[in-house]
């Protein structure tokens, strides 16, 4: 069970870690402009 929540946690984790990315980089993008 642990092992299964884990994994669930640490996807979630790098799901929203690479949203986080992506509006980073829109945020730079639209400073450079």
């Amino acid at each position: 069970m642990d092992r299964i929540t884990y994994a669930i946690f640490t996807d979630k984790i790098g799901y929203w870690g690479k949203i986080n990315i992506l509006l980073m980089s829109n945020q730079d993008q639209l400073g450079q402009k």
